[in-house]
């Protein structure tokens, strides 16, 4: 009795354990290419002996899937390919951490331009509110730093910039970002950028020109 007790979790566990194949679909040309290979090697000796596992296995026929956040990964390459900010709809950025605020900002800054079926003011107003929520104005981080200049300071240390000049570029199109949301903690999060951009700039004088897109703006 015990035994049939234990059996159904076991079973339940084996098919919550079992792994899920991925495939590459083969072509037409794979097909023949693979019947020519085999067409040469008829009346070959395949046995070279004990097999000690170490080979590659026979490949079977598995399919390989691609997941993308946006929903058509089609559409998704396209949008890298074109160098396009976009969502299904602007509210869906307060869902993550931060607000993708200043991966963002790093986008426009490397040229990407927002898809034209986004109001840019409303997507940019969203970035801001859930950064706004996450690093709130006030809050003191473990190294006694106030929370935002402490997350923007950790963000330009592990995304190294060749230059002052590109870093301040960066904090000059956060600045703009900040500036257009209309977000009701802007003032601090602008602080935060002038505070920055004081480091920033180059020591020469040199005149730094904005981004294109931002120019435009």
């Amino acid at each position: 009795q015990q035994q049939q007790q234990r059996q159904p979790p076991q079973e339940e566990a084996q098919e919550c354990e079992e792994p899920r194949k991925a495939t590459i679909v083969s072509t037409d040309d794979d097909e023949d290419a693979d019947a020519d290979a085999n067409d040469g090697d008829e009346g070959k000796d395949t046995d070279d002996g004990d097999d000690d596992g170490g080979g590659f296995p026979e490949r079977e026929d598995e399919r390989l899937w691609c997941e993308s956040a946006y929903g058509d990964v089609r559409e998704a390459l396209r949008h890298l390919k074109e160098r396009t900010v976009a969502v299904c709809r602007e509210e869906e950025v307060a869902t993550i951490h931060g607000g993708g605020l200043l991966k963002y900002a790093a986008l426009l800054d490397q040229g990407y331009r927002v898809s034209a079926h986004l109001r840019q003011e409303k997507l940019e107003r969203y970035c801001c509110a859930r950064y706004e929520l996450d690093f709130p104005c006030g809050v003191v981080s473990r190294y006694g730093l106030p929370v935002q200049l402490q997350r923007l300071q950790d963000y330009l240390a592990t995304h190294p910039h060749p230059d002052s000049e590109s870093r301040a570029r960066f904090l000059f199109v956060l600045r703009s970002v900040i500036r257009r949301s209309g977000a009701s903690g802007k003032a601090h999060m602008l602080q935060v950028v002038e505070y920055l951009l004081g480091y920033a700039r180059p020591q020469n004088g040199t005149r730094i020109e904005q981004p294109q897109q931002q120019q435009q703006q």
